[in-house]
């Protein structure tokens, strides 16, 4: 999980400025709040299940003056339904941006090892 692309977004969460930021300090605060495994989340957020959503805000939004240190419980003190409808694409698509991506150099290096498998 190392090779994780930083992405960031700015929003704004009632009068203050906010980016949604997803890092390697974000799955860790996520699996300390939720108690969940990252992959089983990841499945769930594509599902769209509030809780692993919510979660994720929580584990990635961050005040614009402080980006280091994820706002957490804090999410909680702000409208759930107004986050969840506002801001829950936002969530999955900076998650997924993030994820490591094969190079196409390595896309057709596992494409050829298939076709010698087959053989």
């Amino acid at each position: 999980m190392g090779n994780l692309t930083k992405k960031s977004k700015e929003i704004i969460l009632g009068n203050k400025k906010y980016i949604m930021c997803f890092d390697m300090n974000s799955i860790n605060l996520f699996q300390e709040l939720s108690g969940m495994g990252f992959l089983n989340a990841i499945h769930l957020i594509n599902k769209y299940d509030d809780k692993a959503l919510l979660y994720f805000m929580a584990s990635s939004i961050r005040p614009k003056d402080n980006p280091e240190v994820p706002i957490g419980e804090k999410l909680f003190e702000f409208d759930i339904i107004g986050l969840l409808l506002s801001h829950t694409l936002d969530v999955i698509q900076l998650v997924s941006a993030s994820m490591p991506q094969v190079s196409k150099n390595k896309k057709k290096v596992q494409q050829k090892q298939k076709r010698k498998v087959k053989k």
